[in-house]
């Protein structure tokens, strides 16, 4: 199976019996499989039966990371400007995301940060059935942060298409559809009861009954001429009414071969000039890191300074209350340690584990 230059949708299968069944499989992940019966000397006319489908999803082709570069620790604690590559928050999704987006709108937005892989694939399952299309999306794993599982507990894009067809109804024609006998049957009730009518009135005629005869006869005309008009009004009305708009079975859609129903794979990054103002934002005064812990284990963890911002509780020592509030007042501010002699902030602020 695979898609021709005209966007056609091209089966392939090959002959299994000397009955000219054939067996096809898709040529990315063996997704489905049908028979073939082909039509005696003729190559392009066949019948297809039995599909079903007997995997629960597809396999798209790898797609690259190029922002989770795998770096030695040598390049990194060389004495160097500070470089935006090195910083792995710029991959977090307040500045790069992958987001798959399908053509209604729905989408779901991964983390590079948690991908964590220089590639991965992602995962697409979409069963057969008529009309509305169900579709499930979502990254391969385990990879990174996303743990085996959850490529199939519905964490990622989860959507439907509706594959219907509208269509404008007319409801007389709708009625004739439906009711084909409708003019012979109203005409034979006519008839019949005209006849039975006939009957009652010659009866009466003969037993000597002329004036029941007579208003019989009456009754039966007027009877018929009722049930004329009031077919005819009937039929005049559908005939008058509004078209509708309905939704006829489409057929099965396969979306991933559909441009109009794609599945489509984007990612959004922050420009190279917000890139750059974040990193040295984050050179200088670091980034939340939001735990409750000693600061002594923060104030020397890289190699030139650590800007430490907190909320101490609590100071030991002998010291005024006076001292202690203004230590904290200076943590609630922020306050910068320096790891050596030289303050200088021209160079890649390293963490210091990158030496051992």
């Amino acid at each position: 199976m695979f898609v021709d230059s005209n966007n056609n949708l091209v089966l392939m299968g090959s002959a299994l019996s000397i009955e000219a069944t054939a067996s096809i499989k898709t040529s990315i992940t063996n997704n489905w499989n049908c028979s073939i019966l082909k039509v005696a000397d003729n190559d392009d006319a066949c019948l297809f039966w039995g599909c079903y489908q007997y995997e629960k999803s597809i396999e798209t082709y790898n797609h690259s990371f190029t922002e989770n570069i795998h770096l030695s620790k040598s390049s990194i604690i060389s004495q160097q400007p500070p470089n935006i590559k090195y910083n792995p928050k710029l991959n977090g999704q307040n500045f790069r995301e992958i987001i798959i987006t399908a053509s209604n709108g729905d989408e779901f937005a991964y983390d590079i940060q948690k991908i964590e892989e220089v590639t991965t694939s992602f995962l697409y399952s979409e069963p057969i059935q008529p009309e509305i299309t169900k579709y499930y999306m979502r990254l391969k794993t385990p990879t990174g942060l996303y743990l085996e599982g959850t490529e199939s507990n519905y964490a990622g894009l989860v959507g439907s298409t509706d594959n219907g067809i509208a269509i404008v109804t007319d409801e007389y024609a709708t009625f004739i559809a439906n009711n084909k006998n409708f003019y012979l049957q109203s005409n034979m009730k006519i008839v019949m009861g005209a006849v039975k009518s006939t009957a009652g009135i010659v009866a009466q005629g003969v037993s000597g009954n002329v004036a029941g005869a007579a208003g019989s006869a009456v009754g039966t005309i007027i009877n018929t001429a009722e049930s004329l008009i009031d077919r005819s009004l009937t039929v005049d009305n559908m005939r008058n009414a509004p078209d509708q708009l309905k939704n006829a079975n489409g057929n099965v859609i396969f979306n991933m071969f559909a441009m109009d129903l794609g599945i489509y794979l984007e990612k959004y990054v922050a420009l190279d000039s917000a890139l750059k103002s974040a990193n040295d934002f984050m050179d200088l005064y670091g980034f939340s890191v939001a735990v409750v812990d000693d600061i002594s284990n923060y104030t020397n963890i890289r190699k030139y300074h650590n800007y430490v911002k907190a909320q101490v509780q609590a100071i030991v020592g002998n010291i005024s209350n006076e001292a202690r509030n203004d230590l904290r007042r200076r943590f609630a501010d922020g306050i910068r340690f320096w790891n050596g002699d030289t303050i200088s902030y021209e160079y890649e602020n390293y963490e210091n584990w990158l030496e051992e």
